[in-house]
């Protein structure tokens, strides 16, 4: 009985290597992003964004998107003193796998920047199952053709 009970103990402890962390989503990350805006009557807008993630600094050392880059493309509309819209990004990681990740805009700061949250999709390796969710502030600079997006959240890469 006894040793029963120690291999089942010893066979849980090592599944436990196995079980990804949560990572911390606080960080910014910083790149290139392009857009085209379609005016819409006297004071809205319907904006084609395309962006390119290329600086992940995130809070915690060794985080999972660490060195990850990639696209982000979308729309956003703004219309009648509203901002609204989504779109979608694929990262690839330092291991090459992607993380898909999916945002939808829900407003804009007092600043310019737009507002939202971010939600992962899967992916392929680590990131197939993975999970996570936060919000997100993405502040572009359009003369530089730059931006810096704030992020809030967890990740878990899947096992």
């Amino acid at each position: 009985m006894n040793k029963i009970f120690i291999l089942s103990g010893a066979v849980f402890l090592c599944t436990l290597g196995g079980i990804a962390q949560a990572a911390s989503m606080e960080g910014s990350v910083t790149g290139t992003t392009v857009g085209e805006a379609i005016p819409v009557g006297e004071s809205g807008a319907v904006v084609h964004i395309a962006s390119s993630y290329e600086n992940f600094d995130m809070a915690e050392e060794n985080h999972p998107l660490a060195g990850a880059s990639g696209p982000c493309f979308g729309s956003v509309m703004m219309l009648g003193g509203a901002t609204s819209g989504g779109g979608h990004c694929a990262f690839t990681d330092g291991d090459g796998e992607t993380a898909l990740v999916s945002f939808e805009v829900t407003g804009m700061s007092e600043e310019g920047a737009l507002t939202g949250d971010w939600t992962t999709e899967g992916g392929t390796g680590k990131w197939e199952r993975a999970e996570g969710q936060g919000t997100f502030s993405s502040l572009s600079d359009p003369e530089a053709g730059t931006f810096t997006n704030s992020l809030t959240g967890e990740i878990t890469p899947g096992s």
